[in-house]
């Protein structure tokens, strides 16, 4: 979908994840894809399977970035960097936040390495929340 239109005034409202246990991520907005052009969000693509169904490898999801204080909520997926490995980033779903840091677990807990590994992540190794993503190209979709 690539007109906007209706109540929703987004660039391809549609959902793209059928995954019923965990809210799905919509399709980017207009507004999202605009912020990205000017820097302010960043463009990640999925490597690995750690979050499938709602993620699956070499989806392209906007991150909207978010300083120390701001805290998405729990159940939102976020990225941050790892912990214990420099220059690393994880993609997961915040179970909860507390005074040890933000509680990160993925949807395929069998391919997750997260907080039931790793504990609790500081919450200064925070970079931003995920807020859309964008369909595949025709180019990249199989056949």
């Amino acid at each position: 979908v690539l007109a906007v239109q209706g109540p929703f005034r987004r660039l391809g409202h549609r959902i793209l994840s059928s995954n019923r246990t965990h809210p799905p991520i919509a399709a980017a907005g207009l507004r999202d894809l605009l912020l990205l052009f000017c820097g302010r969000r960043l463009l990640l693509r999925i490597e690995g399977r750690s979050m499938q169904p709602t993620l699956e490898p070499g989806d392209r999801v906007l991150v909207r970035r978010l300083g120390q204080t701001a805290a998405p909520s729990p159940g939102s997926v976020v990225v941050t960097w790892h912990p214990q490995r420099s220059g690393l980033r994880l993609i997961k779903r915040l179970s909860r936040v507390d005074f040890t840091g933000l509680w990160l677990l993925g949807d395929n807990p069998v391919e997750s390495i997260d907080s039931r590994q790793l504990g609790a992540v500081p919450t200064n190794l925070l970079i931003g929340e995920v807020v859309g993503r964008l369909p595949l190209g025709e180019s990249e979709q199989s056949w």
